[in-house]
């Protein structure tokens, strides 16, 4: 955790804030990864926020219906982040979900 807290310390932007939320989420301390989810949603009034980033901590509470919610989204606004849906391990939590299967197949990545 300290090492996703010094990246955010160097780079407080939506990326490394998701890792932070994530690792906070899987380390048990679900009060800490709903902060950062606060602090994702007060961010796209500054910046872009890639729907991916909710999700990787939504995942990591276990919510992932809400997670599958915001992947859809990302694929909707054409995120960069879901050509990595089928490689990046944190999304493993998801992948025998139909929505997710069907998102994979969506993005060009399904078999």
């Amino acid at each position: 955790m300290k090492e996703y807290e010094k990246g955010v310390a160097i780079e407080s932007g939506p990326v490394a804030m998701g890792l932070l939320g994530a690792g906070y989420a899987r380390s048990g301390n679900r009060e800490q990864a709903r902060k950062v989810l606060e602090q994702l949603n007060r961010l796209p009034a500054q910046t872009y926020v890639a729907p991916c980033q909710p999700a990787l901590v939504y995942v990591a509470l276990g919510e992932n219906n809400t997670a599958l919610d915001f992947l859809e989204k990302a694929y909707q606004e054409r995120s960069g982040c879901v050509g990595f849906l089928k490689v990046y391990e944190d999304w493993d939590p998801l992948r025998s979900d139909p929505r997710f299967i069907d998102l994979l197949k969506k993005v060009g990545l399904g078999n």
